[in-house]
C-alpha cells in the first residue's frame, strides 16, 4: 500500500516496529490477490489479526488490502 516503507524500522532500545509491515498490503486490484497456497492449521488470522481467507489465500503477511478485499 505504500511505496515509501522502508527499513530497518526501529532501535535497538524500541525494537522493531511492526505496524510499519502494514505498508507491505496489498493493494486493491493487486496480482497478489486470491493467488496464494492454502495452508492448513495457519490459525486462521494474518499479520494484522484480520481473518484468513476470504475466497482464496493472499501472497504475504496480509489478507487483501486494510478494509477489505479489491
Amino acid at each position: 500500500m505504500n511505496p515509501e516503507v522502508s527499513g530497518p524500522c526501529g532501535t535497538a532500545d524500541s525494537g522493531p516496529r511492526l505496524g510499519t509491515a502494514l505498508g507491505f498490503a496489498p493493494r486493491p486490484g493487486s496480482p497478489l490477490i486470491g493467488t496464494g497456497t492454502v495452508i492448513p492449521d495457519n490459525g486462521g488470522r494474518d499479520y494484522r489479526g484480520a481473518p484468513l481467507y476470504r475466497g482464496r489465500p493472499d501472497v504475504g503477511a496480509v489478507e487483501g488490502p486494510p478494509g477489505g478485499r479489491a
